[in-house]
């Protein structure tokens, strides 16, 4: 979405008209969802999600961190962290280091919101993971993160 938000809308949207979403979409739904979020689009998140039929692991994995991206997205932080925290251990159990990655930090922001000292130390779980990756951009939004969170619990 980065600069060319029309194509990405309408890539977006192709997906959310799709009668079956594919094998290959199912592994990129919670993706799709930022995607959508990213362009400003709740509704359209929420029409790719209810989209999904899901059958596999990986895809029933997709539908749940969409839902917990949609919560947060709705202002709902606390549903939106609960959310976060159980689709983080789908990921890992499917071995999808990435999408539990930000689902780990999903669940940071909204605990920060929340002001939950947990914020901290979920924060930094979401870095180790990042920096292992080597996703440079998550790694320093975890940082800008867990500055704020610091500044607010001192």
């Amino acid at each position: 979405a980065a600069g060319r938000r029309d194509n990405a809308r309408s890539l977006l949207e192709q997906v959310a008209a799709d009668d079956t979403i594919s094998w290959d979409v199912s592994q990129r739904l919670a993706a799709f969802v930022r995607g959508a979020l990213a362009v400003g689009d709740v509704e359209l998140g929420t029409r790719i999600c209810e989209r999904a039929s899901p059958h596999w692991p990986m895809f029933q994995a997709g539908v749940a961190a969409g839902r917990a991206h949609l919560a947060e997205a709705d202002g709902d932080p606390d549903l939106a962290a609960a959310r976060y925290a159980e689709v983080a251990e789908r990921w890992r159990g499917l071995g999808a280091r990435l999408e539990e990655g930000y689902a780990v930090l999903g669940r940071g922001r909204c605990l920060a919101a929340l002001g939950n000292p947990a914020a901290a130390a979920t924060l930094q779980e979401a870095r180790r993971l990042f920096v292992a990756m080597g996703a440079h951009a998550r790694v320093e939004e975890c940082d800008l993160l867990l500055a704020q969170v610091s500044r607010l619990s001192s």
